[in-house]
């Protein structure tokens, strides 16, 4: 995918840069599967193949990816229980690796759960996203977006859904690759247990099925009014206007036909 390919050469650059390095550092991109479910569903995160001086294990503390269906029901509610109990979950970790000289760093994480659910649909759950703080700014989440949209194609999903928390001092830098790579706002419906927006919870949603048309107003709170997708530019450059907390901006999210 040339687009990917293009974004590996910028976090390249940029990397080189912040780090005043002498060579460009490589990038591969590292996605493991989880072993399981074994007999008591458990899924564990299997070790690199190959020598990783600081893997993604290092940005997370003690044994948080042991605990992938306790993680996945604290995030979410409506995805785990509506998923069909005939069927397993998938789960994936993506890793940007950074080889700079002889070390091996993981730039980021993003933790994937896929599982089915009643009505048939598939989906890609985003269970935890991270960039390492020291690469920040270098194009790294952009990268690990358009790997989980590959991701999610290959394994046949029908759509990828995150949220983050209104409060969170990087929601600028997390959801701008999101909205630019397609994702739309979304807002289910109120009694599916979810917490939307007004609960300080912002929801994203990628439809893999890019023919059907849906259409999203994105109210915000100085009155301003834009249509998700086809305006995410330009909400991204309002949201680049609030300098603290840009998240807590957004008023209202809700289907454009309403």
């Amino acid at each position: 995918m040339k687009m990917k390919s293009d974004i590996i050469d910028r976090c390249r650059g940029k990397i080189q840069e912040k780090l005043a390095l002498r060579d460009l550092p490589e990038i591969i991109i590292s996605v493991r599967h989880f072993d399981g479910p074994d007999r008591r569903g458990h899924y564990r995160l299997p070790a690199h193949k190959d020598h990783v001086d600081e893997s993604a294990e290092f940005l997370r503390d003690g044994r948080w990816f042991d605990k992938v269906i306790q993680q996945f029901k604290e995030a979410y509610y409506h995805l785990p229980h509506t998923t069909r109990k005939d069927s397993f979950y998938e789960v994936y970790l993506i890793e940007p690796l950074i080889r700079m000289g002889k070390a091996v760093i993981a730039g980021g994480l993003n933790w994937v759960i896929m599982g089915t659910m009643k009505s048939g649909e598939k989906y890609a759950a985003i269970m935890d996203v991270e960039v390492r703080p020291m690469l920040r700014g270098c194009s790294i989440m952009t990268l690990m977006t358009y790997v989980e949209i590959d991701l999610a194609k290959e394994e046949k999903c029908d759509f990828i859904h995150t949220w983050h928390s209104n409060d969170n001092p990087s929601f600028l830098a997390a959801v701008a690759p999101e909205l630019e790579a397609g994702f739309i706002f979304y807002r289910g419906n109120p009694r599916d247990g979810e917490n939307y927006e007004d609960e300080g919870c912002v929801h994203l949603r990628y439809y893999l099925d890019r023919g059907e048309n849906r259409n999203i107003r994105v109210l915000f709170k100085d009155g301003k009014e834009f249509k998700s997708p086809s305006a995410n530019p330009e909400i991204v450059y309002h949201l680049k206007r609030f300098e603290e907390f840009p998240g807590r901006n957004i008023l209202r999210i809700e289907e454009y036909n309403r």
